[in-house]
């Protein structure tokens, strides 16, 4: 079973195409490269969020610094 888990997580971390696995509630289970580098963050960062939280529209000004709050 590790050999299969191994392989198939070896194997969506090379996909160029953004992959997140959630659980029930939407939290960020596995992140592969291509979802990082499409978040601009690291894989650590994107495990634990929630994919409302990750895919919410960003409010910012022209300058891209974020609206006060």
């Amino acid at each position: 079973l590790q050999t299969l888990q191994r392989f198939v997580h070896e194997s969506l971390d090379r996909l160029a195409d953004a992959v997140l696995v959630t659980d029930e509630k939407g939290r960020v289970l596995f992140a592969n490269a291509a979802a990082a580098r499409q978040f601009g963050v690291s894989v650590s960062v994107l495990l634990d969020q929630t994919l409302e939280a990750l895919l919410s529209p960003r409010l910012t000004l022209p300058d891209r610094s974020p609206l006060p709050a």
